[in-house]
């Protein structure tokens, strides 16, 4: 309904406000139609547009996003319905000058996303070719956490019924990929300089992936 736009129209341009650092998510569905602008800038040395295209949410910065009441919010991608390139439902990729978050980040730089208590369903990606294959568009069709300058954690989260249906694919639910990003973040090594990364997952359930 009405009101469902609005609300996945809201959520999306929270995420894009560089102001905001924690957003409550009331309960209810945000249910995407269409994809984000998830293209980004490695620091100015080379653009990436491919490795975010085709997600309903990016996150290119330190974030706290929760749910009001733990299980109450769902994100759903609506990625069987999204045509060729179908759509994950989140992208995370910070520690870097990015088109959204447009933020300086030095070598000193340490940022936290967290997601709390949501439910991310509805993420597909369907076959690829071979160049968005080595790309790795078509891993992680729940969240892909690609590059990153600090930490993200999830707590209390639900990842289902989420398909990355590529031959090669991985990470139906969730996929940090590529993993050496996360540890020796490639920003970090062009300026000599990393600052330690983790992924953790606390008390969160993943059922009904497929990759």
């Amino acid at each position: 309904g009405l009101g469902d736009v609005y609300k996945r129209q809201e959520l999306r341009l929270a995420v894009e406000d560089v102001t905001a650092t924690r957003i409550v998510l009331k309960p209810g569905t945000y249910a995407f139609d269409t994809s984000a602008n998830c293209t980004s800038s490695f620091n100015g040395i080379a653009t990436l547009t491919e490795e975010g295209q085709h997600s309903a949410l990016c996150i290119f910065r330190g974030l706290v996003l929760e749910a009001q009441v733990p299980g109450t919010a769902v994100i759903d991608a609506r990625g069987a319905s999204a045509g060729p390139g179908g759509r994950r439902a989140i992208f995370i990729d910070f520690g870097r000058t990015n088109t959204l978050g447009r933020s300086p980040y030095t070598s000193s730089t340490h940022d936290t996303v967290e997601l709390i208590g949501l439910k991310i369903t509805g993420g597909y990606l369907p076959q690829s070719n071979a160049t968005e294959v080595d790309l790795g568009l078509a891993n992680g069709a729940g969240i892909k956490i690609h590059h990153i300058q600090g930490d993200v954690i999830l707590r209390r989260c639900e990842i289902y019924g989420n398909v990355a249906n590529d031959t090669d694919s991985m990470g139906g639910g969730i996929m940090i990929a590529p993993s050496w990003n996360v540890h020796s973040n490639a920003f970090c090594i062009r300026v000599q300089s990393c600052v330690p990364s983790t992924v953790a997952l606390v008390d969160c359930t993943a059922r009904d992936n497929i990759a």
